[in-house]
C-alpha cells in the first residue's frame, strides 16, 4: 500500500471518528452533561528515507609508452 493510499485510509479515520465525537458530545449536551472526549493518537505517515550508499572511483590513465 503506498503512503498516499495509507494516508488517505488514515484521514477517513480520523473524519469518521471525530464525527464520532462530535455526536457524542452533542448527545451529552442536550442531556444537560459534561461531555469529556475521547484523546485517539493517530499513526504519522512518512516516507521512509532512502537507503544510499556512498561509493567512489579512482581514474588512472597511463601516458609514458
Amino acid at each position: 500500500m503506498s503512503i498516499a493510499e495509507r494516508q488517505k485510509v488514515r484521514n477517513e479515520e480520523m473524519r469518521h471518528w471525530q464525527e464520532a465525537q462530535q455526536d457524542a458530545r452533542e448527545e451529552a449536551e442536550a442531556a444537560g452533561e459534561e461531555y469529556k472526549g475521547e484523546v485517539r493518537v493517530f499513526e504519522e505517515i512518512t516516507a521512509q528515507p532512502f537507503k544510499s550508499e556512498q561509493v567512489q572511483f579512482v581514474v588512472c590513465l597511463n601516458t609514458m609508452g
